[in-house]
């Protein structure tokens, strides 16, 4: 470490309750942590969750950070999708943090890339896929940043009809999440007669009544699809809220469960900062901080077309792939999180150490600052 000042500018979705804005300000706050002199400035674009799950501290943390003073031509992160990345002339070092849940990224975004001095991501995984796509400026990794304090002081919440044993899985509801694997390896394990219930914080667009009835309905139609006649129930909660409250809902279950495909996956690695046991994929950025000991890794059975949905959302994704996981496999290991019960808690109690050791915001600040005095 260098007893060098450093100074940043950091531009980001501070203001809003998307999982680049969660991750954003957690570097703030790592940042700020070990002494860099940071001037944050909100790039929000989530239009639907600007001011969605902002509390005071939120607020606190945008209004001291705008006012820092820093050097017109300090280093400067764009924290946004590549595709919005601009040459920035005033900057000696314009760096470009983005994140990739695939093994290739857009082509349309590598010369975006390619336009900064280098690129910060949140995983290996999310590395490779820039390094494999033609990104030829340096990619680093910096994994996100968890607030562990505020898991420490947060009391579970009281969940209305939770069952014995809860699962719970925290997500915006698209393909690319694999809610479809993840409820039908719950309702082949579970049934209506199973002392479990699966809580779902989700949401799709935004968190109006219209949303909600949506995802409900969608729920209904694919567990007809497979012909569910005594499901083991959901308990589905579709409003937005506060990042202060959010360790108390990991708290309140036993399991957090998800084969969605991440470039990082913050609901995880909270998940894990919470103390509970974690399911998740074998293959993506969640194995950036999973591992065989202190979690349950469901097995990959390869890549492949991402839906046809999220082309529509995305047109420049046209083409890409994306990993499958066995929902099979899911099944199996999430009847075993229940009944054994010394396991997931030996398994929960790793998964938290490791948080604990690795992504704190003083171990990613450090991280930061040697990002930040090395050469680009």
């Amino acid at each position: 470490m260098t007893d060098q000042k450093l100074f940043l500018r950091w531009l980001g979705p501070i203001l809003d309750c998307s999982g680049y804005a969660a991750a954003c300000r957690g570097y703030l706050q790592a940042a700020e942590t070990v002494g860099i002199t940071i001037q944050a400035r909100d790039r929000s674009r989530s239009t639907n969750l600007y001011g969605k799950g902002i509390d005071k501290s939120i607020i606190d943390l945008h209004e001291r950070l705008s006012k820092n003073i820093v050097p017109a031509d300090c280093i400067t992160v764009q924290h946004t999708v590549a595709d919005t990345f601009f040459k920035d002339r005033r900057s000696k070092r314009p760096v470009g943090y983005t994140i990739f849940e695939m093994p290739r990224v857009p082509h349309l975004w590598v010369p975006f890339c390619n336009d900064m001095s280098e690129i910060w991501t949140g995983s290996q995984y999310s590395k490779d896929s820039f390094v494999n796509s033609g990104v030829k400026v340096p990619v680093h990794v910096l994994p996100h940043a968890i607030d562990v304090e505020k898991f420490d002081k947060a009391e579970p919440w009281t969940i209305k009809n939770r069952r014995g044993f809860a699962f719970i899985s925290i997500f915006d509801f698209t393909s690319r999440k694999a809610w479809q694997d993840l409820l039908r390896a719950y309702w082949t394990a579970f049934d209506e007669e199973d002392d479990v219930c699966l809580i779902l914080k989700v949401f799709f667009g935004d968190f109006s009544d219209a949303a909600r009835g949506d995802i409900i309905r969608r729920i209904a139609t694919y567990r007809d699809s497979l012909n569910i006649s005594k499901p083991a129930p959901i308990l589905l909660y579709g409003h937005d809220v506060d990042s202060d409250a959010m360790p108390g809902l990991y708290k309140a279950a036993d399991c957090y469960v998800g084969i969605s495909r991440e470039g990082f996956g913050l609901s995880y690695a909270e998940a894990m900062a919470a103390g509970i046991a974690c399911i998740g994929p074998e293959v993506g950025g969640t194995r950036q901080y999973m591992n065989e000991e202190n979690s349950y890794l469901v097995d990959y059975i390869g890549d492949e077309p991402i839906s046809a949905d999220m082309v529509r959302l995305n047109p420049c994704f046209e083409g890409l792939t994306w990993a499958k996981h066995s929902w099979e496999h899911l099944a199996v290991i999430m009847k075993q999180v229940v009944v054994d019960k010394l396991q997931r808690e030996a398994v929960a109690l790793k998964g938290q150490e490791f948080i604990r050791k690795n992504l704190t915001f003083e171990a990613i600040g450090q991280r930061i600052s040697l990002l930040a005095v090395r050469p680009s």
